[in-house]
């Protein structure tokens, strides 16, 4: 279990690391928050409208991401998602979400999965983990210019 959280944390580290370098090279003003802050991992100002964002970068090796019930309740106007996908050692790939959609996506998602039954044909219990698929959010692939 020690080995896995160490495996995440580098995982999440990793693709807060390619987010900054992705919009850097986009000429937006990047900085990194500590770790722990708990809304948001960046903070961004654009290079034309001098827009500020917080930005909360979730990361995957697969093709969901994991989030909690709280992110529900996360929809500021200033507040976006990058959702990245590392594609093992290929380029990753990058989902710019506003909060609001997202918010919306996973309380959808998660009503319509407690009307489905589990395994055993059982009614699902709540739980406060959300799922979000990349299938979800398609249409905001290197969605950047949401950020101007």
């Amino acid at each position: 279990m020690k080995n896995e959280r160490k495996n995440n944390k580098k995982i999440g580290d990793s693709g807060e690391y390619f987010v900054a370098g992705e919009l850097s090279r986009r000429n937006y003003t990047v900085a990194l928050t500590t770790s722990g802050t708990e809304y948001f991992d960046l903070l961004t100002v654009s290079p034309v409208s001098k827009k500020k964002c917080a930005i909360q970068v979730k990361t995957t090796e697969k093709s969901t991401w994991l989030l909690n019930k709280k992110n529900e309740d996360l929809k500021e106007e200033d507040l976006y998602y990058v959702f990245v996908n590392l594609n093992k050692l290929e380029l990753p790939s990058y989902y710019v979400v506003p909060s609001k959609i997202v918010a919306d996506i996973i309380r959808n998602s998660h009503k319509e999965w407690l009307k489905q039954p589990n395994k055993k044909g059982e009614v699902h219990n709540d739980n406060p983990a959300r799922t979000l698929k990349r299938t979800d959010i398609e249409k905001y692939s290197n969605n950047w210019n949401l950020l101007k």
